[in-house]
């Protein structure tokens, strides 16, 4: 499904595109300029209604809204939609990602009111100081008042999922490791599929899967390394460079065993001065 690669890219990628009209460029050069910067956060941050401290080291990835305290709170935090957006990615089994809002507002009883009438139980850190607003200076835009960001505080994408059903998507397959990224090199890689079920897997027979790993910038990219997490799946690379803009097969294959036990491993591809690797998800089953 290459359509999918072309708008899930991570933001900074966009910059490339021709044909945008100004107000998209405008957008591209707000994202570029957030790509890889450092949010900074209070030490210590309690949650609004509970008064628990907000632990986000835990998490693999942070998804961190930002909502002003001008006009409607309730109806700008939208958190039935949150809901289910966070039910999405929590099924998500290859990275652990907490969503967090920071909100701004005079209105203390309006913010209660809501998180109460809608049960939201996620981290909600009420800065009526607005100091956050103040360390980082997010844009006036709405659209980009909401970030994700690795483990260490640093912007992988910016948009909000809850008004975009691509950068939904774009989360997701960050979160899922679809794609991988180096904010460092301004370089994104991605998988054409990252899950494939063996089917009709006999005692002592090999079988193969190839996917294709594209790599989405101007420069050539570099694997490190493919590790899987069983002795029955191997995974190997036609080569170790990945040309710009061009992609390379990756083969997976699998051995049936004697003990027929159903296959469940995973294939990390790990890339030169990239953080996070592409992974893949293998199953299979015998006849």
């Amino acid at each position: 499904m290459r359509y999918t690669l072309l708008y899930i890219i991570p933001l900074f990628l966009l910059l490339s595109c021709s044909g945008k009209t100004e107000q998209e460029e405008r957008y591209a050069e707000i994202v570029s300029q957030w790509q890889g910067r450092e949010i900074k956060l209070p030490a210590v941050m309690t949650d609004f209604l509970t008064g628990d401290t907000i632990n986000l080291d835990d998490a693999d990835f942070t998804i961190l809204t930002y909502v002003d305290s001008a006009g409607c709170t309730g109806c700008k935090m939208k958190l039935p939609l949150w809901d289910e957006f966070i039910e999405s990615i929590d099924s998500i089994q290859n990275a652990y990602a907490k969503v967090i809002f920071i909100v701004n507002s005079n209105d203390e009883d309006e913010v209660a009111h809501t998180l109460i009438k809608h049960n939201y139980n996620h981290p909600v850190y009420y800065d009526k100081e607005n100091r956050i607003y103040d360390s980082n200076q997010f844009s006036e835009s709405k659209m980009l008042q909401t970030m994700l960001l690795d483990k260490e505080k640093k912007v992988v994408a910016i948009g909000n999922p809850i008004f975009s059903a691509k950068i939904a998507e774009l989360y997701n397959s960050l979160l899922s490791g679809n794609i991988s990224y180096s904010t460092s090199i301004k370089s994104s890689v991605s998988v054409d599929q990252n899950r494939y079920a063996f089917s009709g897997l006999v005692d002592g027979e090999t079988k193969s899967h190839e996917f294709k790993v594209f790599n989405h910038s101007n420069d050539t990219i570099y694997i490190h390394d493919i590790i899987s997490s069983c002795e029955c799946t191997v995974a190997s690379a036609d080569s170790e460079c990945i040309p710009p803009e061009s992609g390379i097969p990756v083969s997976v294959s699998v051995t049936g065993s004697s003990d027929r036990k159903p296959i469940e491993s995973i294939v990390n591809i790990y890339f030169e001065e990239f953080k996070y690797p592409i992974v893949l998800e293998i199953s299979g089953i015998y006849n």
